[in-house]
């Protein structure tokens, strides 16, 4: 993607293989994002309120990448959870069962403790790189040298499908904010472009937390 003229975008994956990884995604964000199905159940779940909503990234910033996509707005969900310790989750979720489409997952948590942070962030690294590796499918994540790092600890890679690139996994931490962003059906295969699509989402996120 070097020489790409302004507005930077990723690169469109092997639409045969979206499918595997859209799956072990899926069983990887239930088994790995915020506190599992019983905090979930005990949390207040609402619709991300207006504010919220501009923190996370939409699908429509990889549409450009995908030839005759356009992305279907009831695919989309925004919500904020509010769990009973105080701590908060914003997630974006655009999961669409067309062959063409882009998966792409946008969780922040915003924690009580920075030492919570810390495990968050810790747990979501290292459970992505478990269950992908381990999904019997040929999907590993691939994390090049000269990846992308922001805030206090993060953790960019590629993922990979029979050593295609099919998505890319970010996992960051400052302060006491942890994101997550998962994405499958096109790809950032390089520092620069992926840092000038998702850090202006990632420095209003951190703002945001400030006024919590």
């Amino acid at each position: 993607m070097n020489d790409r003229r302004p507005p930077p975008a990723p690169k469109r994956s092997p639409g045969k293989i979206i499918a595997a990884v859209v799956a072990v995604i899926a069983v990887l964000i239930v088994l790995n994002v915020g506190f599992g199905v019983l905090m979930v159940m005990m949390a207040d779940e609402q619709p991300a309120t207006a504010a919220e909503r501009e923190l996370l990234i939409d699908v429509s910033m990889v549409k450009d990448a995908l030839e005759f996509f356009e992305p279907d707005p009831t695919k989309a969900s925004a919500k904020r959870l509010k769990y009973f310790d105080g701590s908060l989750e914003l997630d974006y979720t655009y999961d669409d069962p067309r062959g063409s489409a882009p998966f792409l997952t946008h969780v922040i948590s915003y924690e009580r403790k920075s030492s919570d942070a810390l495990a968050t962030y810790g747990t979501q690294w290292g459970s992505a790189k478990l269950m992908l590796a381990a999904s019997g499918e040929d999907i590993d994540i691939v994390e090049p040298a000269d990846g992308y790092h922001w805030g206090e600890q993060s953790s960019f890679g590629i993922i990979t499908a029979g050593g295609d690139p099919v998505g890319n996994v970010f996992v960051a931490r400052k302060g006491k904010m942890v994101v997550y962003i998962i994405f499958s059906g096109v790809f950032f295969d390089d520092a620069e472009t992926f840092a000038s699509t998702i850090e202006p989402y990632l420095e209003k996120a951190a703002v945001y937390g400030r006024t919590l």
